[in-house]
């Protein structure tokens, strides 16, 4: 089969070349053509009579304008039109007009003509040297399987074949080969293709026959692929990546093990020279590519071995010679070999500096890449031939290995000393290319890249001299590289650029404090910081500075609340004092550099946010001490609500300040200090210390009403609906937000204040504690929201205060929650008689409290569904009103339950026959009182009066039927039957008097 997919190839590429043949031909004859004069047309046209010719003669002499004519000669005043010579009448020619402007070309437009040319072309050479290489091997292939050839004979008739091959692609190039003409692509591929073979003959005279050993191996492949090499001068640079990727193939063909590290590194750094000189003077940039992807192969193969330094050098290796050779003869290259470069480099030294830092101490390959990886990469930079961004990879590799070793738990001081020393290597290379740089704010990539390690260099060692040691070492250096750049006078000033190193300046300086400071001195620290930092800002009207002002107020602020701040100001008298002065001083400098920051407006907005916080927070923790007298505790829900409290009050007097805000700080603080006041809430409050819940407790303190459940839950919401009556005609998509707070923290603390009065102050339990009085007082709570809701809409077309515009679009959803609610906790859930929950009641007080509850519960749902019908919305009213039914035949059960059982409501004492006929009855009586009553009340009253007599009559007709028996089944039916009857004529007669409704009403 596969010596006919050859042949059949082989058929394919003669048709093939045939009809390129062909097409050459018609080619020249269609040349031969247009190089001939054009003939005139036929004078007459066949199918036209003379009467059509002589028609349109007349009509062209008819459409023709007259000639505008000159005379020759002046003629007398008194001569004639007709006495004129006929040369008078001669027309001057007109004036040649200039040739029109050349078209542009047209884009070339893909055809089946072009798609078969560029497969005449190219296509067919790529195949053809496919076909070859496989032919080839199958060729050997098969010959070894029949035994035809020995296996000297098999290595001898490959070798020639490949001669034979490259031998035929010279000619190819040369154009002497018979018949066809020269063909740069189809010489390269029928080379490489021979190169191939010779390749695959000498890996097998090592590796199968034995004939050779690995040395005589390694010569030979490598002297063919610098050959190959040589030959790409020639063949193009097709040529040239086939030669690049077989020679760093060699090694591993003939087996690594035979090499030498010594001699595999000097034949490798040669292959990558001889590769970067070849790619870069022929400026081929996959050439470049392919010798910068091997060279990052077998660095990737060095760190397998384990041997980092070997890796280390095989990565710089062509980024080092593409360096040499950018300042030795400069190219213009495409592609983006130069990142690439700094990119592979990067990746190379990142592995071989976290192999030698976890396996010894790594001095020599950390300062080989200290040294030379950034200076390469600026280098390449300032001759063009890199992107600004470019050392990110030497300041990526040298932070990633470093965070490897902190992850390794490696710590010692000649490690901080490799950090220091690559964090100033970094800083001076992104100075030294900055320098020649027209855009010198993307410089700055290496400059934030020395602060991230010098970060990571300082992190995990724990409080120390040596831990601040490589963000101070980072402050001074970018701090001395920005005044380096301002004081330059040879170009304009670069502000960005100068932004950048002196925030990172000052973010190295905070980080220092940070990892050089305990925390009893941190607060301290980071606000003279501040104050510093904003006395430079000011200076020299830095923003990013600024901003670190106001960042380092805020690390400030967030040391006074760390854990170990706060539990030895609460329980030791000298730290609560001392927490007091710091939070004092913190305040006084954040509202210092506020003022020296004023034309910074968002700088100066977080200060003077941070200002009064750090006071409170002061003040809080050392009044709490006080009044705790160091001894008692006051309980985590109080502790957090006041936290909640005074955030949220900040936040209500920063939005008071919103109309007058000229900057973003400004305008998001109040916001920013809500926000964190909701979420601070809802941790804390709502979670962790909620007492329903009991995580941590449920014994609430405190009276009824005015405990500790007020300043949880009530004064926020109190806070909350402020800030939204403040803003609701401003930013009314905050005001809502903030209402809808207000609103659902008001409700948790109705909630869990009913479950205080009807539980005692232990609200622990789960869902079957929920009592019936729970349970109405929390319908209550949501039908009499929901009704206020409804008496707040807009009153006619005056479109009234915003809320009430919301509260237009939020009456059904209000009024369907609560109903529901009330139906599913206290008409099923938590139902005396029948429900899941806890079914007890205590005595005839509490019965009476419980229906009387039910009746309001009753009233409320009818109250909604006369809302709903007056606002026009009649089937919400119709199912409010069957809601309102429902409850009322629950309220009926219980009356008439409590009346044969007192307080004992439950099912386990059972039902007689009386009491069955005695829910017909009542049920009945309420359906015919409803009809009566919608003569007054509505069409409503008449429909749920209806609804309610058809129920009872399906209730006597299913259940008494089966359960009562004699006497009392006959009373049922009898009694059942007047009230229908009752029921029928009352609706009748209502129908009669009331006036007729329009179409299509409810």
């Amino acid at each position: 089969m596969v010596w006919l997919a050859l042949v059949a190839l082989t058929v394919w590429l003669i048709v093939q070349q045939n009809s390129v043949g062909a097409l050459k031909r018609d080619v020249a004859a269609l040349r031969q053509r247009l190089a001939d004069p054009a003939k005139p047309p036929p004078a007459t046209v066949d199918g036209v009579t003379p009467a059509m010719q002589a028609a349109a003669r007349a009509a062209a002499d008819a459409a023709t304008p007259r000639p505008v004519v000159q005379a020759a000669v002046t003629p007398a005043p008194d001569a004639k039109p007709d006495s004129l010579p006929a040369a008078a009448f001669t027309p001057t020619p007109a004036p040649a007009l200039p040739p029109p402007p050349p078209r542009p070309a047209p884009a070339p437009i893909i055809t089946r003509a072009t798609c078969e040319r560029w497969l005449a072309e190219k296509g067919l050479a790529w195949i053809g040297g496919s076909a070859l290489v496989i032919g080839g091997a199958f060729l050997v292939g098969y010959a070894a399987q029949r035994g035809l050839f020995t296996p000297h004979m098999r290595i001898g008739a490959a070798a020639v074949l490949g001669l034979a091959l490259l031998g035929l692609g010279e000619l190819i190039r040369r154009r002497r080969l018979g018949g066809f003409g020269g063909h740069q692509l189809a010489a390269a591929i029928v080379s490489g293709a021979g190169a191939a073979m010779l390749y695959g003959t000498t890996w097998a005279a090592y590796d199968l026959y034995g004939y050779i050993d690995g040395g005589v191996c390694a010569g030979l492949l490598a002297a063919i692929a610098w050959g190959l090499l040589g030959l790409a001068f020639l063949h193009g640079e097709a040529l040239a990546v086939l030669a690049l990727g077989g020679a760093f193939i060699v090694p591993l063909v003939s087996g690594a093990a035979t090499w030498s590290t010594e001699a595999l590194s000097l034949y490798l750094g040669i292959l990558i020279a001889g590769g970067a000189a070849t790619g870069w003077l022929r400026r081929w940039s996959v050439t470049l590519w392919t010798n910068i992807a091997g060279a990052g192969i077998w660095a990737l193969l060095g760190c397998v071995e384990q041997e980092s330094l070997k890796a280390l050098l095989l990565g710089l290796a062509p980024l080092a010679a593409m360096t040499v050779l950018a300042y030795g003869r400069p190219r213009e290259l495409r592609g983006f070999v130069g990142a690439g470069a700094a990119i592979v480099a990067g990746f190379a030294t990142f592995l071989a500096l976290t192999i030698a830092y976890i396996r010894g101490p790594g001095v020599i390959e950390g300062v080989i890449a200290a040294v030379a990886l950034p200076a390469l990469t600026a280098a390449l930079m300032r001759r063009s031939h890199a992107p600004a961004w470019s050392l990110a990879a030497p300041g990526a590799a040298f932070t990633l290995a470093a965070a490897a070793a902190r992850l390794d738990h490696l710590q010692s001081l000649r490690l901080t000393e490799l950090w220091c020393l690559q964090v100033l290597a970094l800083d001076a290379a992104s100075l030294w290319a900055a320098w020649r740089a027209e855009r010198r704010a993307m410089t700055g990539v290496g400059a934030l890249s020395s602060l991230a390690l010098a970060l990571v260099a300082g992190a995990g060692i724990g409080v120390g001299a040596i831990a601040p040691l490589g963000p101070a070492i980072a402050c001074v250096a970018l701090a001395l590289g920005a005044a380096r750049l301002a004081t330059d006078r040879s170009r304009p000033v670069d502000q960005r650029a100068l932004e950048i190193w002196g925030g990172g300046s000052a973010a190295a300086l905070l980080g220092a404090i940070a990892l050089g400071l305990s925390w009893r001195w941190a607060g301290l620290g980071f606000g003279v910081a501040a104050l510093a930092l904003a006395l430079v800002g000011r200076r020299l009207k830095w923003r990013s500075v600024a901003g670190a002002a106001a960042v380092g107020a805020g690390l400030g602020l967030v040391a006074l609340l760390t854990p170990a701040m706060l539990g030895h100001a609460l329980s030791h008298g000298w730290d609560a004092g001392f927490y007091l002065a710091v939070a004092l001083l913190l305040a006084l400098a954040s509202f210092v550099a506020a003022r020296l920051l004023a034309a910074e407006a968002g700088a100066a907005e977080a200060l003077r946010t941070i200002s009064p916080l750090a006071a409170l927070v002061g003040a809080f923790v050392f009044l709490r001490w006080v009044a705790g007298g160091g001894a008692t505790h006051m309980d985590g829900l109080t502790e957090a609500s006041i936290r909640t409290f005074l955030i949220a009050d900040a936040g209500l007097v920063s939005l008071a300040r919103l109309p007058s805000a000229q900057s973003a700080v400004a305008r998001w603080r109040g916001h920013l200090l809500m926000a964190a006041a909701a979420a601070h809430g809802l941790f804390f409050q709502a979670l962790l210390f909620n007492p329903r819940l009991g995580l941590l407790g449920d014994l609430v303190s405190g009276p009824p009403v005015f405990d500790a459940l007020a300043i949880a839950f009530a004064a926020p919401a109190l806070v909350f609906g402020a800030a939204a009556a403040r803003l609701y005609r401003h930013d009314r998509t905050a005001a809502r937000i903030y209402a809808v707070v207000a609103l659902l923290t008001g409700l948790v603390w109705a909630f869990l204040e009913i479950r205080r009065l009807t539980h005692g102050p232990h609200l622990g339990g789960g869902g079957l504690t929920i009592g019936a009085a729970e349970s109405l007082g929390c319908s209550l709570v949501l039908l009499i929201l929901a009704a206020a809701a409804a008496r707040l809409r807009p009153a006619g077309e005056t479109p009234g205060h915003p809320v009430r515009q919301d509260l237009q679009h939020l009456i059904s959803p209000f009024r369907w929650i609560a109903i529901l609610f009330a139906l599913l906790m206290a008409g099923l859930w938590s139902n005396p008689c029948w429900g899941a929950a806890d079914r007890m009641v205590s005595g005839g007080g509490e019965l009476a409290a419980i229906l009387v509850g039910y009746a309001f519960v009753v009233a409320g749902i009818a109250w909604l569904a006369r809302d709903a019908d007056r606002a026009g919305k009649a089937r919400e009213a119709e199912l409010a009103a069957d809601g309102a039914i429902v409850m009322g035949l629950i309220l009926a059960g219980l009356v008439v339950r409590a009346a044969f059982h007192g307080a004992q409501l439950t099912l386990d004492a059972g039902t007689g026959e009386l009491e069955t006929w005695s829910y017909s009855a009542v049920g009945a009586v309420l359906g015919l009182a409803f009809v009566g009553f919608s003569r007054r009340g509505g069409r409503l009253f008449l429909r749920a009066g209806l609804t309610l007599l058809l129920l009872t009559a399906a209730k006597v007709f299913v259940i008494d039927t089966a359960s009562l028996s004699g006497v009392v089944r006959a009373g049922s039916f009898l009694a059942l039957g007047v009230l229908l009857l009752l029921g029928a004529l009352t609706a009748r007669r209502i129908a009669r008097t009331a006036p007729a409704e329009p179409a299509g009403g409810g």
